[in-house]
């Protein structure tokens, strides 16, 4: 049996077959074992002490099974189904008696139960044509990283079946990946929340900032290299910032450490006549100039401002003092248009919930060294999430109990417990994410009272000023002499490009609209599958390959259409074929209409674009489109 079913894993997984041969696949169960059951059917059972915790009846697994299956209900609203728990899987195969077409993954934390598994039962007797991923979770580093990549390829809703036994018999492992996979799919909920909000925006800000982006430099691309091996501060807005003013004034005025504040921080530092030397945005909603109205109130012009180009329209454009901008990993228009001088793609930094993890991986990027964090709560202090000085116009800075209610507590940099939020304890995952991901090895912690941050260091600023602060280091006025090292040919070759491609992009759509009317009107069964599968698929895979739809349309619908493309990519033949390519269709029509729209929306600014090039005194053709053609 377990030679047999070996060579199935090898031929469906290859990857696991290797990990578990690496791990001596046949290998002693520790303190479980396999057992008849009274009617002669294989149970799993733990020794725990002398005491038998049975992962499945001793009587019968089968009739437990299926009692236990029957509580699921409305499975066809969910695209997907994780097992976690194989045992000896009486309850995959009582699901599938019920569900036998629903694609699902099966997570086991032990080998050794795998083991049994496969020395005991036929991996045949499972629906393997819809088992999309087996993952063992002892013989791997990170297996949390492996469902995260499963999970980010699936668009519909995902229904966890955990096997009650392991609660029992494996408590600890069996809480922390219910924690661990809750935290995932609200990860990715957020995620696809967040997409759908910006993702228009995001596109039209980049459009709109295209001018202020050519006429400044990419802070990454600077030619001075002056951050490298220099302390720099990433100041933000938590309550305990206010502590430490004294400090950065001090710092400030000896030149110690680079200042670089993100968001709203900038608030609290001029409200107290401390200028950093550099303030970060990136917020792409309308509200992000409100950031800096005391900054422009104050007439303050010597302040670098260093914006992503996803910024909130009117952040940059409202400044008239020293600008920077870097491009953020949701910018598909730049990667586009920008190449640097030297023929190199532009750097740029993954996409973010918080404008502090952005502006930690800038500062990473820049060589700075150490990275010193200055109010990164990422907790409650005091009721309050902000630092004094900073005004919403929401009335008290202090936090009402509704906020506290649905708080919990973490631990903080001293070890105590502190309050958090499930936001706030978002972006410390995501700052630790990407320490992990970069290696960044020395991050200095300040934050007093704040959240601790896995690979960071705690030490009190004035511990820090004392030791490692000794000597100015800063160069003032650091942006002087940079310019913006895009290569202007290339972006006015790209610029014509994108004119022929949106004429033909505007000939796709009108023949998908003729070829969805066609399969409308069309009761002629082989017809319909020749339109939809050959020609329908042939017009739509131009779509994708077109650069307009690339560049401009594509990541304003990106939602929609990741769940389009799986659609059509699930549509084969067979039964009741014919009713999802109808179906399919008038989804696909209603698309198309919502993409000439983002069309009309995008012309305009493609115009604007083409006058902030005019202005930096090149000569390109004027981009029209005559939808009358």
């Amino acid at each position: 049996m377990l030679i047999y079913n070996n060579e199935i894993l090898r031929e469906k997984f290859i990857d696991l077959w290797e990990g578990l041969n690496n791990t001596a696949l046949n290998k002693e169960a520790n303190n479980l074992k396999a057992e008849n059951t009274r009617n002669n059917m294989i149970t799993l059972y733990k020794n725990n002490n002398g005491q038998k915790l049975y992962l499945h009846s001793k009587y019968d697994p089968v009739n437990e099974a299926e009692i236990f299956i029957s509580q699921y209900k409305d499975i066809d609203k969910y695209e997907h189904i994780i097992f976690y728990g194989i045992g000896l899987a009486y309850h995959i195969e009582a699901f599938q008696n019920k569900f036998p077409h629903k694609p699902y993954s099966i997570y086991e934390p032990f080998i050794e139960i795998l083991s049994l598994y496969l020395s005991n039962k036929a991996l045949e007797s499972l629906n393997l044509d819809y088992l999309k991923n087996l993952i063992v979770g002892d013989i791997l580093d990170n297996p949390y990283k492996c469902v995260e990549e499963l999970l980010e390829g699936i668009e519909g809703e995902v229904l966890l079946i955990m096997l009650p036994s392991y609660e029992r018999a494996f408590s600890e492992e069996y809480k922390s990946f219910y924690q661990k996979f809750g935290s995932i799919i609200e990860d990715k909920r957020t995620l696809k929340r967040t997409n759908r909000l910006f993702e228009k925006l995001w596109v039209t800000n980049i459009m709109k900032n295209f001018g202020e982006i050519i006429d400044s430099p990419n802070i990454l691309h600077l030619e001075n290299n002056v951050f490298k091996g220099k302390p720099a501060i990433l100041v933000s807005a938590g309550p305990s910032l206010e502590y430490e003013l004294e400090n950065l004034r001090y710092i400030k005025e000896k030149g110690l450490a680079y200042i670089f504040s993100v968001g709203s921080a900038i608030n609290t530092l001029v409200e107290y006549d401390i200028y950093p030397d550099a303030a970060l945005t990136y917020d792409p909603q309308n509200h992000n100039p409100i950031v800096f109205k005391k900054m422009l109130e104050k007439g303050i012009k010597t302040i670098p401002m260093v914006f992503g180009t996803i910024s909130g329209y009117g952040t940059a454009q409202s400044y008239t003092g020293p600008k920077l901008h870097f491009i953020n990993s949701k910018d598909t228009i730049a990667p586009y248009f920008f190449k640097l001088e030297d023929g190199e793609e532009a750097d740029t930094v993954f996409d973010a919930g918080s404008i502090a993890v952005a502006g930690l991986q800038l500062l990473h990027k820049l060589g700075a060294d150490p990275i010193i964090l200055v109010g990164q709560n990422l907790a409650y202090k005091d009721k309050r999430m902000y630092s004094a000085g900073i005004d919403y116009g929401l009335g008290s800075s202090e936090l009402d109990n509704k906020y506290l209610e649905s708080s919990f507590m973490v631990k903080d940099v001293e070890g105590k417990a502190v309050y958090t939020s499930g936001i706030l304890n978002h972006y410390r995952q995501e700052i630790e994410k990407y320490i992990g991901y970069y290696e960044i090895r020395n991050i200095i912690n300040t934050t007093k009272g704040g959240a601790a941050i896995s690979g960071t260091i705690y030490s009190p600023l004035e511990d820090v000023m004392k030791n490692a602060l000794c000597s100015s280091v800063v160069t003032k006025n650091w942006y002087e002499g940079e310019e913006n090292s895009y290569d202007i040919d290339y972006i006015i070759s790209k610029y014509n490009i994108m004119n022929q491609e949106c004429h033909k992009l505007i000939e796709i759509f009108g023949r998908l609209k003729e070829l969805i009317s066609a399969i409308g009107s069309s009761s002629n069964e082989a017809i319909i599958y020749e339109l939809f599968f050959i020609k329908f698929h042939e017009a739509f895979m131009n779509m994708l390959k077109n650069e307009y739809f690339k560049a401009f349309v594509y990541p304003m619908n990106y939602y929609q259409c990741g769940l389009l493309n799986d659609k059509i990519k699930s549509t084969g033949s067979g039964n009741g074929t014919i009713q999802k390519i109808k179906t399919l269709c008038r989804e696909f029509g209603n698309f198309i209409d919502g993409c000439t729209g983002d069309i009309d929306t995008t012309l305009p600014l493609l115009a604007e674009i083409n006058d902030a090039i005019n202005e930096n005194r090149i000569n390109v053709l004027t981009f029209t489109v005559n939808f009358s053609d």
